[in-house]
């Protein structure tokens, strides 16, 4: 796919990488991981085509024939969740051949959503859709706690960011992800904390007295979270490797 134009990545966190296993399967515009926990876990990142690209629909048709290639082989031992731009609004009411075929594959394999409203925005603003979702097996439902639209000022993204809390159990006797999970932890009994305070409170001097509105209420909690990243590099011990 063009530098430029999209494509997908799964990102996780240092804690969890001897968990997650990289798959295989897909292409540019779906991949997998598997987590294993006391469930082994499927996450599955989809980019659709688009409507305004060529032969989207044939494109679109091979995408979900992969994702039902991919159900087939892992829904009876995996928990599953699918998550991504669909490009296509499926809860609205046009009945076109691409929210059909996307439906049918939803109800193939059992799976769910919840409909969160607008998540695209064109970037000449004189649009908007819902074409982001995160689908689970229904069979899961108890373990999805909730599916929302986070509120993330420092998105600059034309999409906004959806976000799912599951209940998942991880190993318990993974002693190593515990413990690096702490690893990080700052060692402020030997920090320099005169520097650390003037630091702060040179990033402190930068805001304004009173934010009037909420846009300048979140800049400054920004801000202020930034100041206090910094100062806290810059006075924490190098750690020997």
């Amino acid at each position: 796919m063009p530098r430029g134009y999209g494509g997908v990545a799964i990102l996780w966190k240092k804690n969890l990488v001897k968990l997650v296993t990289t798959l295989s399967i897909g292409d540019e515009r779906i991949q997998c991981i598997e987590l294993s926990g006391n469930q082994k876990l499927l996450f599955i990142a989809i980019y659709l085509p688009c409507k305004s690209s060529d032969n989207h629909l044939d494109k679109l048709y091979e995408c979900i024939d992969q994702l039902h290639e991919i159900m087939e082989v892992y829904k009876a031992t995996h928990q599953i969740i699918i998550g991504g731009d669909f490009n296509e609004n499926i809860f609205n009411e046009n009945n076109s051949n691409r929210k059909r075929y996307i439906l049918d594959f939803k109800s193939d394999h059992n799976l769910s959503t919840t409909e969160v409203g607008i998540t695209y925005t064109h970037t000449s603003g004189n649009s908007s859709s819902a074409i982001d979702y995160i689908l689970f097996q229904e069979k899961f439902r108890e373990c999805i706690l909730n599916i929302e639209k986070a509120d993330i000022f420092s998105n600059v993204s034309d999409h906004l960011p959806i976000l799912l809390r599951l209940k998942y159990e991880l190993p318990c006797r993974n002693s190593e992800i515990q413990n690096q999970s702490t690893s990080n932890d700052v060692r402020w009994n030997k920090t320099d904390k005169d520097k650390y305070k003037n630091l702060i409170e040179e990033g402190i001097a930068l805001l304004k007295d009173k934010p009037q509105n909420r846009t300048e209420l979140d800049k400054a909690f920004v801000t202020l979270n930034h100041t206090i990243t910094k100062a806290t590099v810059k006075v924490a011990p190098k750690k020997k490797i």
